[in-house]
């Protein structure tokens, strides 16, 4: 995404706003003649509407295994929680995290089999037991979960019992922690819950886009959008893609933006990050045509075609890429037959 694609936003309607315009905010152009005017150079960022494409994760909540009294809480709104961590304590012992596939509904011990010991004795591997052991014995497993059991400060008997777990299948940042000390839990309990949240945009040009013909490599610019009504931008990769979504989605909330649910695009800008410096005409003197867009200079009786490339426009102005340095005169009203 870069300047060629803003450049089809505006070329169908700068022909179309009038001369006027152009001379109310441009007071500084030097009218040498009632049919010339000079070329002047002035910084733009080349605003054009758009629109993001938003998708939002569904909500989830982590439930409790355990029964008792909780005793202390570790986790907290807004901090990852990793597999094999303790989240909180019930009657003083520690209720781990467990990344498994599913949640135990059985004890898992030297001796068990079945499908909660499969995948328990899986996990166990995935953190760094049994390496080299393709089959692990009755004993490597009863010395392994004593020796994880030690590690967390859990009860050491070598047998794992579902209360002793909460599940999580990965890494979690809960927005919201719904135990506290004191308070007894239960199995199906809520533990903890993360709310939806924004996980990709993606910009829509809402106007006509044209040819990827924009000079001097200007194509590639950073892009930046925004939303209306809110001054904060967020980069914009090529693809049209916004990688920081989370920055995004505060500047929706803090606009109001998601006071009545989460929309699914948001109205806005696309913009340069930078400004860049674009010589300026009248509306009135573009030729557009068949054999392209273009200008005419004008430099006493000589009168020479200049092609352009219109970038943006703004009140009867409109922003060109072209040969056109400060100063050269181009005409006002040029023959609308003149070819490119």
């Amino acid at each position: 995404m870069g300047v060629a694609v803003v450049a089809g936003a505006v070329a169908l309607s700068v022909v179309a706003v009038p001369l006027a315009s152009y001379d109310q905010i441009t007071s500084d152009v030097d009218a040498v003649a009632a049919a010339t005017v000079s070329v002047v150079s002035r910084p733009t960022d080349l605003p054009v509407n758009a629109s993001a494409d938003l998708v939002w994760s569904s909500p989830r909540v982590v439930r409790s295994s355990s029964a008792g009294v909780v005793s202390a809480v570790f986790a907290a709104p807004g901090v990852e929680i990793g597999c094999g961590v303790a989240v909180f304590e019930v009657d003083s012992f520690p209720v781990v995290s467990y990344c498994g596939p599913r949640p135990l509904t059985g004890a898992v011990s030297a001796t068990s089999k079945g499908r909660d010991t499969d995948d328990f004795v899986a996990w166990l591997r995935s953190v760094g037991f049994f390496e080299g052991v393709a089959a692990p014995s009755a004993a490597q497993r009863r010395d392994a979960i004593r020796f994880w059991q030690a590690s967390l400060g859990m009860a050491v008997d070598a047998t794992v019992e579902p209360g002793e777990l909460v599940w999580l299948t990965e890494p979690f940042t809960p927005t919201a922690v719904a135990v506290e000390p004191g308070v007894p839990i239960a199995p199906g309990d809520t533990v903890m819950s993360v709310a939806e949240r924004l996980t990709s945009a993606t910009v829509n040009i809402t106007a006509p886009v044209a040819d990827e013909s924009s000079a001097g490599g200007a194509d590639e610019a950073p892009m930046v959008f925004g939303v209306d009504t809110n001054p904060e931008r967020v980069s914009v990769d090529t693809d049209g893609a916004i990688g920081d979504v989370a920055s995004l989605e505060s500047m929706l909330r803090e606009t109001g933006l998601l006071a009545d649910g989460l929309p699914a695009s948001a109205a806005g800008s696309v913009r340069l990050a930078e400004p860049v410096q674009l010589a300026t005409v009248p509306a009135s003197s573009i030729i557009t045509g068949g054999s392209g867009t273009c200008v005419i200079a004008v430099d006493g009786d000589a009168r020479s075609v200049v092609p352009v490339t219109v970038l943006s426009s703004s009140v009867g102005t409109v922003f060109v890429d072209g040969e056109l340095s400060d100063g050269t005169l181009v005409s006002v009203d040029p023959d609308r037959a003149t070819p490119c």
